[in-house]
């Protein structure tokens, strides 16, 4: 049954290609998309949206855990060079444009090094 049905819009296809060509197939395939976009062009304008919202939300989490990755290797030496100076504690200071800082890793809002 749904073999019947793609072999019939196959056929239709054939047919209207016959009849109108390719590029007129396109043309008017591109004329109903753009008429589809206008009258759903809330739906469309919103599903790009999302899609762009989840490429960022993908970056900022491999940003995140470049983040955790660089301070556990950072955490041991900070904990050494503490060791060597025989001080209480160190303090470490990034310089930051309150979202990322210089090299384009982002902040979490509370994170507590040695």
């Amino acid at each position: 049954m749904f073999l019947e049905h793609i072999k019939d819009l196959t056929e239709s296809f054939i047919k209207l290609d016959k009849k109108i060509g390719f590029v007129g197939l396109i043309k008017y395939s591109l004329l109903i998309l753009v008429i589809f976009c206008i009258f759903n062009f809330k739906a469309v304008i919103k599903g790009g949206i999302e899609i762009v919202n989840d490429i960022q939300e993908e970056i900022h989490k491999e940003k995140i855990e470049k983040r955790d990755q660089l301070l556990a290797e950072m955490i041991p030496l900070l904990t050494e060079f503490r060791a060597e100076l025989e001080a209480d504690r160190i303090l470490y200071f990034e310089y930051h444009n309150t979202k990322e800082n210089l090299i384009g890793i982002p902040f979490k809002f509370i994170d507590l090094v040695l």
